[in-house]
């Protein structure tokens, strides 16, 4: 149907008599289903009222609506919603001689072949409908209006001189004259309601801010109270008072709050904010992972606050895109299991993956702590999940390893427990009386620290701290003693430490410990970065082994003559501590055998070199080929893709290397396409070098994977590609599993220690994860309702209508 003020007008899709939408509405409709009225754009219809041509022209107009459904027939009269649609121009005009040309908003209905009253239709009241016997009047599914052509002027002139009719089309005008002025009630109402959305909008983009801000800063939320004017009322409340001094639309929700309104600032509104911001993050995370296709897992458990045991898990993944490649290690979640076999906690794991949608069969490697449980042969979780997935590799932590190469070294001769014992009951005696603390701070820039049992870089550090400031604690144990206000059990104590480390033989096994632990040390920690790689790790601990080789042969001098200068400066004899006991010699005197006069017994030194230096040497170079040995022999699986092996190796060793990993993974490498990428690889790779900074020979994987990534080369080496890929996701430590352990002590304090595991989890991966974090939007972060008006609202009308 179409409409007119100076005219019959037709259309062969009629609103009024069988209520269907023309196709071009339809669609729209369809599309904007979910919209806002905010969002609904209305056209007008326009028309030249003085163009009476012959030629039919048609006006489209498409109309975008919210609820109202012109599919089936309505009761009379029509709603205010339809009323505002069709004079906002749903119609498509149309114009032919034929039609008359004076008639007051007469409409033609082509299926019925009729005529019917526009504005009586729409505004004549139901009683004045029903009374009536005008057929212009009565609409809807096949009814028949006024078809009495042949006496239509006559029909016409007796309805419109009708009072019903003068009633309606008063009605009508009236109606388009505030719809043209903006003054329509509906339009009013969608105005005010635009605007109090956008008021809660801007509220909750508050609110949402500095919960974001203070999770991602690991700061406790709530106080004591939930009232916003009291002093105790929290971090979050006090920084929503804040922040309203710059943000009207707070300002004036907190002076709401007065009046008793709601407030959204509940403790459960915060979790439900921290929770769909955490989800955010961690469905960014996961899909990430499942683009790439190969991960490793790493899982490492500690206890918290309230004797939970929890394990942090970690996804290690390698991005790769035109800007370049890079290794990443993801936080996921921390899980609260007490599971302590290798099968019970294989099955936690494989669960967990199944709820992250993660498929276990991508899985290319294992990383956990060399704990019996995990990293058992048998019966370890690696075993179980080895069982189910052959391909993903087991690789013991490195730092872990590196740990416990120190600490069996240290284990395995009496000589050197006894020196970091000794080490470790000075930090005691300090430690434990502020007074002495006091005493020790005045002669020391810098303290002295304790060990740990699982950490050997505490121990490097404390071995270095205690040799840096020798002399200032002999001056403080000298102080105590002498001092009149120390009592018995201090002097006495203060005494055996001076005792102690006042002899040449402490001094000595300092400086060889320093020397040790302080290059275990430095390789510790370059390893625990996420970027670091398999051939890096390996560098670094061919490093360690080749400084203690070296220093097997030199470090022995080398450390007396740091001693000596240290025994000097303090006074103390340089055969003092080497008092070794002697054979009691109760043989018979029958049985004794007169020993050689020109027999020569060693030196203090040469014995102590015997039994200390050499030996604790020769156990930590055992240690090192025992513990590395997975790592090495992983990395000579694939280190013929880059550096010195790919420059120099031949290309029949190339292809049995080649030949060797496509057999191991076989599911993603092609052994024929494989074989002929790497005939190929060094030419491709080397146009792509700079000659003065770098050499084939001293590339590293993942800058041969940046070269085939950023260069267009990776449909040409795909199995390289891919080769390259896997290798750089096997794990090397856990040492991010650790980090968010410190995550979680600061999260999980002792005056939050009640925390939900929930929360915990998700707290704990808006501050973890702050790249991602700190990018989520208010749109991101609250869900859109597919209907709005049709669901409850939750959080007021921000969170359900997003305008």
């Amino acid at each position: 149907m179409s409409i007119t003020d100076s005219g019959v007008s037709s259309s062969a899709e009629l609103p009024l008599d069988n209520l269907e939408q023309p196709d071009n509405v339809k669609s729209s409709t369809e599309k904007t289903d979910d919209l806002s009225l905010e969002e609904i754009a209305c056209s007008e219809i326009t028309s030249n009222p003085n163009n009476n041509d012959a030629k039919q022209s048609e006006i489209p107009t498409e109309i975008l609506f919210d609820s109202a459904d012109l599919s089936t027939s309505h009761t009379h009269p029509l709603s205010a919603i339809q009323k505002d649609i069709l004079l906002s121009g749903l119609a498509i005009q149309k114009r032919l001689q034929m039609y008359p040309k004076n008639g007051q908003g007469l409409a033609y209905s082509e299926s019925t072949n009729s005529l019917f009253c526009y504005p009586c239709c729409l505004f004549s009241s139901s009683q004045n409908s029903l009374n009536s016997s005008s057929t212009f009047v009565k609409h809807g599914i096949n009814v028949v209006g006024f078809n009495d052509f042949a006496h239509q002027s006559r029909g016409i002139q007796a309805h419109e001189e009708s009072q019903h009719h003068f009633q309606a089309v008063i009605l009508w005008k009236t109606y388009r004259k505030l719809a043209d002025s903006n003054k329509q009630i509906s339009r009013s109402l969608q105005a005010q309601s635009a605007m109090e959305i956008g008021f809660w909008k801007e509220v909750l983009k508050g609110l949402l801010d500095a919960i974001i801000f203070l999770s991602k800063n690991n700061l406790a939320l709530r106080g004591t109270t939930t009232d916003i004017n009291s002093k105790d009322c929290g971090n979050f409340l006090s920084l929503v008072k804040l922040l309203s001094k710059y943000h009207p639309p707070l300002a004036l929700h907190i002076e709401r709050l007065k009046k008793g309104k709601t407030n959204y600032m509940s403790p459960q509104i915060q979790n439900e904010f921290i929770d769909l911001s955490a989800k955010l993050v961690r469905t960014k995370i996961l899909e990430k992972i499942k683009e790439r296709k190969y991960f490793s897992i790493m899982f490492d458990s500690t206890p918290d606050t309230s004797h939970k045991e929890q394990i942090s898990q970690i996804i290690r993944s390698v991005s790769f895109n035109e800007d370049g490649c890079k290794i990443e290690e993801d936080f996921i979640d921390f899980i609260n299991f007490d599971g302590k076999t290798g099968i019970l906690l294989a099955e936690m794991i494989l669960n967990k993956l199944k709820s992250d949608n993660l498929e276990i069969q991508n899985c290319r490697g294992q990383g956990y702590d060399n704990g019996a449980n995990m990293s058992g042969k048998y019966r370890g979780v690696q075993a179980r999940i080895h069982e189910i997935n052959p391909l993903a590799s087991f690789i013991p932590c490195a730092a872990h390893s590196l740990n416990l190469v120190g600490q069996h070294a240290a284990s395995s001769f009496l000589a050197g427990k006894l020196i970091l014992g000794q080490i470790q009951n000075l930090f005691t005696f300090f430690s434990a009386s502020t007074s002495r603390w006091a005493t020790l701070k005045k002669h020391v820039k810098k303290s002295l620290k304790g060990q740990s049992t699982t950490r050997w870089a505490a121990r490097a550090i404390a071995v270095s701290t205690l040799l840096d400031e020798f002399k200032g604690v002999i001056i403080a144990l000298e102080e105590l003693i002498n001092s009149d206000e120390s009592n018995i059990q201090t002097v006495a104590d203060a005494s055996s430490n001076l005792t102690q480390i006042c002899t040449f033989k402490f001094i000595l096994g300092l400086n060889i410990w320093a020397s040790i632990l302080s290059r275990i040390n430095e390789a510790n920690i370059a390893i625990q970065s996420e970027t670091t790689s398999l051939d890096q790790a390996t560098k670094h601990i061919a490093g360690v082994v080749a400084y203690l080789e070296e220093f097997k042969l030199t470090g022995f001098e080398s450390s007396v003559s740091k001693s000596e200068i240290i025994a000097e400066e303090n006074g103390i004899n340089q055969d003092s501590g080497f008092d070794y006991r002697k054979n009691r010699g109760n043989k018979p005197a029958r049985f004794r055998i007169e020993e050689s006069e020109s027999l020569q017994q060693p030196s203090n030194l040469e014995k102590f070199k015997i039994d200390f230096f050499n030996n604790i040497l020769d156990k930590i170079s055992e240690e090192f080929q025992t513990r590395f040995k997975t790592m090495a022999e992983t990395l000579h699986d694939f280190n013929f893709l880059w550096g010195d092996r790919l420059a120099n190796d031949g290309t029949e060793q190339k292809l049995k290397c080649t030949k060797d990993l496509a057999m191991k993974y076989e599911i993603d490498l092609d052994i024929t396409g494989f074989e002929n990428e790497i005939k190929h690889l060094k030419s491709a790779i080397e146009p792509f070098l700079d000659p003065k900074d770098k050499k084939l020979g001293s590339t590293t994987p993942l800058e041969i994977l940046n070269i085939l990534t950023c260069n267009g080369l990776q449909p040409l080496f795909i199995n390289c590609h891919t080769a390259l890929r896997i290798f750089l996701t096997l794990p090397v430590t856990v040492a991010s599993n650790e980090r968010s352990f410190s995550k979680l002590k600061i999260i999980k304090n002792y005056s939050r220690s009640s925390m939900g595991q929930t929360r915990l989890s998700n707290l704990a991966i808006l501050s973890i994860e702050k790249e991602y974090t700190e990018k989520i939007s208010f749109e991101q972060a609250v869900p859109r309702q597919s209907s709005p008006g049709r669901t409850k609202r939750r959080y007021g009308p921000a969170i359900i209508d997003r305008r």
